[in-house]
This record gives structure tokens, C-alpha cells and sequence, in this order.
């Protein structure tokens, strides 16, 4: 399923994102333009948080993304150019 919102408010759209989770379906994808793709997921407990990192290296955004990982995080969009 995909979807086109756009959002000002980072808990806005952290909670929307959330809800559409709660509807059996998992963001698998988002483009910096406002498009969602979603998945089907019967795993409707897990959690969405949005962090938004600036001004980190290459090099840095790696180990930062591998740090959460080592959690059981996923992460799912974004890179040291866009959110």
C-alpha cells in the first residue's frame, strides 16, 4: 500500500505512523516527497520513532545506524542528506 502525507510536526507524523501500524500495516518505505510504502504486518506491537540526525559523516551515520541495530532497531529511511 502506498500513501502521499505530509507533515510539519515530527510527533504528528510519528503517531500517524504508529496508527497505520496498529492497522496491520508496516512502513517499509518514505521518500523525503511525503510517499509512504507500507507492508502487511501481523506484528502490530512494535514501536515507530522518528530521529532525526544532522551534519554526521558518513562514517558516523554508519556506526549510529549500526549502534541502534545492535538493539533489534530497523532503520527504514533517510540518509545524511534527507530525513
Amino acid at each position: 500500500m502506498k500513501k502521499f502525507k505530509l507533515f510539519v510536526d515530527i510527533r504528528k507524523e510519528e503517531a500517524w505512523l504508529n496508527e497505520q501500524l496498529k492497522k496491520g500495516y508496516e512502513l517499509v518505505k518514505k521518500s523525503s516527497l511525503g510517499y509512504y510504502q507500507f507492508q502487511k504486518t501481523t506484528d502490530t506491537n512494535q514501536v515507530i520513532k522518528l530521529d532525526f540526525q544532522r551534519h554526521l559523516t558518513k562514517e558516523k551515520l554508519e556506526t549510529y545506524i549500526e549502534l541502534y541495530e545492535e538493539f533489534g532497531w530497523k532503520h527504514i529511511a533517510g540518509s545524511r542528506f534527507s530525513s
